[in-house]
């Protein structure tokens, strides 16, 4: 098993990606075994061996993206920023990535991508880039793990770098490695190469090496979201993504324009026969037994079909899970 330290920097919800940046680490957990037996908590690392080439790439995100006035204000990334202007779009820059992986990668290892509170924000990215309805890239297989090295220290409170001993301020990135560094500042902190570095420096810390392997350290990586809350995702990413078929986007260069038929334009005297209702429309008023028969005559069957055929295939459905529970009488009820 590997370690994928995973950094972004992104523009804002209009936006995207600007900046993706990874290191790879393996280490090496030796257990601690006492008179009394195995004590997990004391596990310590034999061997630490980091990548020494690091993926670094910035990301130039597609025309009309806006930038967020907070978002760059933290990291200094615009528009016009030189790194910014000279980037490929995020598809290259992904595949790029994705080679630098597999080119580090040995063929028995598996690896665990390694993200600072990556849940809300980090995962939704890649999940959308690379999981969400018509996404444009993919997930590596072999990357197959997820953990958050925050949500562990907050909640293993046996870990040493936890605020019941460290008396921590915070569990922001910059805060714990300075403590885990005696006190030092974090120079350049929401620049992806560092703040990916700065959470390597953590996950090999001796105080940190103890929880790598813990149950409540590592997660398979398809299940960080639940149904529920990659439902809400998709909803807000629909507005924003390509129109699926049998729709056609409109846009300048792709117009869809429309007009009525030669024989329904009533617009001259030369535009048709006589204003009023087609001889089958007569023939319906006068045989038919309801107002449904009429209705059916002019919006016909197929297109329900249709319309019960597409929303089948794009319904964002909550699925509800039967239960059974005891109310205070101790009845049972569903």
């Amino acid at each position: 098993m590997v370690f994928v330290s995973f950094d972004i920097e992104t523009g804002g919800e209009f936006c995207g990606i600007l900046q993706i940046l990874a290191e790879l680490v393996r280490i090496e957990v030796v257990p601690t075994i006492t008179s009394k037996g195995a004590s997990p908590n004391k596990d310590t690392a034999k061997v630490i061996k980091r990548e020494g080439l690091v993926f670094n790439e910035f990301v130039r995100p597609e025309e009309g993206a806006i930038f967020d006035s907070h978002a760059t204000a933290i990291h200094g990334l615009t528009a016009e920023h030189e790194n910014i202007v000279n980037a490929a779009d995020i598809e290259t820059v992904w595949d790029q990535f994705c080679r630098w992986f597999y080119i580090h990668l040995r063929d028995d290892e598996v690896a665990v991508l390694v993200a600072w509170n990556g849940k809300t924000c980090d995962l939704k990215w890649l999940w959308k880039l690379t999981q969400a309805p018509r996404s444009p890239c993919y997930f590596p297989d072999e990357m197959i793990y997820f953990m958050d090295p925050m949500k562990t220290l907050q909640h293993y409170k046996s870990c040493k770098l936890n605020h019941s001993h460290s008396k921590l301020d915070s569990y922001e990135l910059g805060v714990v490695w300075s403590h885990v560094h005696g006190g030092a500042n974090l120079n350049g902190a929401h620049d992806s190469l560092v703040d990916a570095r700065a959470q390597t420096d953590i996950i090999i810390d001796e105080c940190y090496v103890p929880f790598l392997n813990k149950s409540a350290s590592i997660h398979p990586i398809d299940e960080i979201f639940t149904k529920r809350e990659q439902n809400e995702m998709k909803k807000k990413m629909e507005p924003i993504r390509p129109v699926h078929l049998p729709w056609i986007e409109i846009s300048k260069d792709n117009d869809v324009k429309w007009a009525p038929d030669g024989a329904d334009k009533y617009d001259s005297s030369g535009g048709g026969g006589v204003a009023g209702p087609s001889s089958a429309m007569l023939e319906i008023a006068r045989t038919a037994k309801s107002l449904a028969d009429i209705f059916m005559f002019m919006v016909p069957f197929s297109f329900f079909e249709q319309v019960s055929t597409w929303t089948e295939k794009y319904a964002y459905k909550d699925w509800v899970i039967e239960k059974v529970g005891r109310d205070r009488d101790c009845g049972l009820f569903d």
